[in-house]
């Protein structure tokens, strides 16, 4: 029973690039550090005003501010958190192979069964074996890394609009190296549309890995539901004023 799930292990050498972060230090403006720290009661509970924050995350998205956004301890913490959300009946998680590794050890954590929709030759998503593994197994829950890890590769929105639309059940678009795709992504616009869409983003590739901060889009019903299986007072006063 305490040997299912493995040990996770990271092989330790001087430039550990296993974990994709950004190479080069990011310098904070110490005098507004201090003084954004100064304010905070350290020895309260975080309790803050995150309007302002889900209100800058739309602009620099390009998104307006009817969207519903979720905050998290990083995109991993909130992929444990849907996975759970969505675990309380036998649940089978769809996702391409290759992809992220941790989509599986999450979801072995989580007590969800994988099943890995293999990519096309050019890399491309096998969008009607996933409509047809959706069907398959009941209470079906996709995950798609995009840009694909490892591959680097961008799917295209209507490639994740047919999935979306075909498959009646939540699908989760992780967008976690987004910022490094010269075509950008739509995706995020799709979330407006249809009410089984989930996209996550995150500051981690982009600088910030220590921070721990990601977020999600979705509508108002998803957000909510997700929201009950969150940690209360997982957001720290000292990174929200960062």
């Amino acid at each position: 029973m305490y040997n299912e799930i493995p040990d996770f292990k990271i092989t330790p050498v001087n430039k550990n690039l296993s974990l994709m972060e950004f190479p080069y230090q990011i310098k904070l403006d110490s005098k507004l550090y201090s003084d954004n720290l100064k304010e905070i009661n350290i020895n309260r509970y975080p309790i803050f005003d995150t309007n302002i924050i889900k209100e800058k995350l739309c602009e620099i998205n390009g998104v307006s501010y009817d969207r519903n956004i979720l905050l998290g301890n990083g995109l991993l913490e909130l992929i444990q958190t849907i996975l759970l959300s969505f675990s309380t009946k036998k649940t089978n998680l769809l996702i391409p192979d290759p992809s992220f590794f941790m989509f599986t050890r999450l979801a072995n954590i989580c007590r969800v069964d994988v099943h890995k929709i293999p990519l096309n030759n050019d890399f491309g998503l096998d969008v009607q074996a996933f409509i047809y593994a959706s069907q398959k197994y009941e209470n079906s829950l996709i995950i798609i890394d995009n840009p694909n890890n490892p591959t680097g590769v961008l799917f295209g929105v209507d490639e994740i609009r047919c999935i979306v639309e075909n498959c009646k059940c939540p699908v989760i678009i992780d967008e976690a190296y987004v910022a490094y795709s010269t075509q950008g992504s739509n995706i995020l616009n799709l979330t407006s549309e249809y009410d089984n869409l989930i996209v996550l983003r995150g500051f981690s590739k982009i600088g910030f890995a220590g921070l721990r901060f990601g977020y999600i889009f979705s509508n108002q019903d998803l957000i909510s539901y997700i929201n009950k299986f969150s940690l209360i007072y997982s957001l720290c006063d000292i990174k929200m004023n960062l």
